[in-house]
């Protein structure tokens, strides 16, 4: 699987809201509510809040949270942002909540490449030659980049466009400068066409190469397999902290997109509720 985490959330988004549509929400004379489409158990789910705890259990999975909140109600609705939600989770069916995603993975490498190439062009830029037109336009000399290598029968000079531009004469020799990657040099050949993008000699290129290479060969793995050669290839290139690249599973956000859809009918059936939980904290205190 190569999804990234933020494509991973958006299909289970989308899938929820499908699935979720015609639930209703009830509420048990045991304390416990249950969120179904009436007639069928399809992705329906149970829900028991307590001080400290809220369990959830039915077809989308099981599901334990801790809290410090003494209305363990109130939480499950007022629980704030994804990752927050998440994160008091303490258990699930599907075992750890993370897992390895191969997608930002390699979304990763691509923005690393994409930084060092700009940090390279900014660099090779701040090299570039300056025109030195011996007869500028404005009598005082240009110096504005140079794009051109320009030989005359007499001289020869790097000059930029609006200079060199000036010179039409056949027997005027144009060459365009090129920035030589082996030896670090503007110029108008190129030693080593191999070398001309920069990708063998930068060793910054040359280890975001080797990592992607060696993650191509886990492209159809399990994602514990994909994070483990993640680690191994990062090592190899003597980095042995890098980054975690992880997404939260499908099971916790199976579970986020019903605390939603519970929260959404539970306002529906209790419109002079609070609607966030400071309302929730300041309803308390003055009853």
């Amino acid at each position: 699987m190569s999804r990234t985490s933020k494509e991973q959330s958006a299909l289970i988004e989308r899938l929820a809201a499908e699935s979720f549509k015609d639930h209703v929400l009830t509420k048990r004379d045991d304390g416990t509510w249950r969120c179904a489409k009436p007639g069928t158990g399809i992705y329906s789910f149970n829900v028991f809040a307590a001080p400290g705890v809220v369990f959830v259990w039915g077809d989308i999975g099981e599901f334990a949270f801790r809290h410090s909140d003494a209305n363990g109600l109130a939480w499950w609705l007022y629980a704030g942002s994804r990752d927050y939600f998440l994160e008091k989770l303490r258990a699930c069916d599907d075992g750890a909540k993370k897992e390895f995603m191969f997608g930002d993975a390699m979304a990763h490498l691509l923005e690393c490449e994409r930084e060092r190439r700009k940090e390279l062009d900014e660099d090779r830029e701040a090299e570039r030659p300056r025109c030195d037109c011996p007869t500028p336009p404005d009598g005082e000399g240009c110096r504005r980049r140079a794009t051109v290598h320009v030989e005359t029968e007499d001289e020869e000079y790097d000059a930029c466009d609006a200079c060199a531009d000036r010179f039409a004469a056949d027997d005027v020799k144009r060459t365009p400068l090129t920035y030589n990657a082996k030896n670090g040099l503007w110029g108008t050949t190129i030693e080593d066409a191999a070398a001309e993008a920069g990708v063998e000699l930068d060793p910054v290129l040359d280890r975001i190469a080797k990592v992607r290479e060696a993650m191509s060969y886990v492209s159809d793995a399990t994602p514990s397999e994909q994070s483990r050669a993640w680690w191994e290839a990062w090592c190899d290139q003597g980095n042995s902290d890098p980054p975690e690249c992880e997404g939260w599973k499908s099971g916790p956000l199976w579970c986020w997109e019903a605390a939603q859809v519970f929260r959404r009918l539970y306002a529906a059936m209790h419109p002079d509720a609070p609607k966030t939980y400071a309302e929730q904290r300041a309803a308390e205190a003055s009853s």
